[in-house]
């Protein structure tokens, strides 16, 4: 038996702190992104009345919350805290709640657009956010999902939903604007973005689900 194993580090032990410690560094990578293109695009859906713009901005706030939760749990867990499963399901729970109020809220705004007839304008700033955010967030999202999966971290996996339809809402934003300006198509932005969150409501109360969570 050697020196770690005398003291309780085993290599499993050892295993699951490095993934930790891995899941620590996308979340701060996320927070860094979050803090810049969640400003920008909440200015713009609102000066642009852009709803995809907008439900981009949210999702990406609401992902910023989720990152803070999870760098919470990691750390309870990478500085030896013993109730690690009680920190995962509170956790899960908070990011559910969030998934589920990014959806709530997105949907509002959608069918509010919808019912008013209201176009959202283009901006070359919103255009290059979504262009960039489509770069980074996908293989971001799946490195956040796969290593969900080898934590067995429900809380994890709901931040990299989050992400992922940050990507898809960055696509959705994109297509939107450029329809609206090139075929006058005003009702792409918010029926796309009404659809996103179906995605959001699935996935948040997945979360909630005791019996669901991984």
């Amino acid at each position: 038996m050697n020196v770690e194993e005398r003291h309780g580090i085993t290599k499993e032990t050892k295993t699951r702190r490095t993934l930790l410690l891995r899941g620590l560094r996308l979340e701060y990578l996320s927070l860094g992104w979050n803090g810049i293109a969640g400003t920008t695009a909440v200015v713009i859906g609102l000066s642009t009345a852009s709803s995809a713009l907008l439900g981009f901005g949210l999702d990406v706030a609401i992902d910023s919350l989720a990152s803070l939760l999870l760098v919470w749990r990691f750390w309870q867990e990478v500085r030896g805290h013993s109730s690690s499963a009680q920190l995962e399901q509170q956790a899960t729970r908070s990011v559910g709640v969030t998934l589920l109020a990014a959806g709530c809220y997105l949907a509002a705004q959608a069918a509010h657009a919808l019912l008013t007839h209201a176009a959202s304008g283009t901006s070359t700033v919103g255009v290059s956010l979504a262009i960039l955010s489509l770069c980074l967030l996908p293989p971001l999202a799946y490195g956040k999902i796969r290593l969900a999966s080898q934590l067995s971290s429900g809380a994890l996996r709901g931040d990299g939903v989050l992400t992922a339809v940050g990507a898809c809402l960055a696509a959705v934003t994109l297509l939107g604007l450029l329809v609206n300006t090139l075929l006058g198509w005003w009702w792409a932005d918010p029926l796309a973005a009404l659809l996103i969150t179906a995605v959001l409501l699935r996935e948040g109360w997945h979360a909630l689900q005791p019996s669901q969570r991984t």
